[in-house]
């Protein structure tokens, strides 16, 4: 009996020093990016942002898929995916997935 309380007390003790490494890994696939939207697809739930370019001479274009846990702010205040018009200067949190990149959040910038 005892050994089985050690072994579970080792077991919780493992678990609770590993938690924050694998909160850490989570957080380490969340990337960003700035841009300029240049296209808005409600029926395919994506948007395309002109990437700012950071030492490169051109700027690259990135679409990006939102789903219904993407959160979308401006002026402070959660918005929904019809809000974001072409021209619309954002800040994207995204995170690669299989089909390609996932928006977690986009801020729109003022302007």
């Amino acid at each position: 009996m005892k050994k089985n309380v050690l072994r579970a007390l080792v077991v919780a003790a493992v678990l609770a020093l590993l938690a924050p490494a694998v909160a850490l890994a989570g957080d380490a696939a969340m990337k960003s990016c700035k841009g300029e939207i240049t296209a808005v697809d409600a029926s395919a739930k994506t948007v395309t942002v002109k990437v700012e370019a950071m030492g490169q001479n051109e700027a690259k274009e990135m679409t990006l898929a939102v789903d219904d846990n993407t959160k979308i702010v401006k002026d402070g205040q959660a918005v929904g995916l019809s809000t974001i018009q072409k021209g619309d200067h954002v800040a994207v949190n995204y995170r690669d997935a299989e089909g390609g990149a996932v928006a977690i959040s986009i801020g729109i910038q003022k302007g």
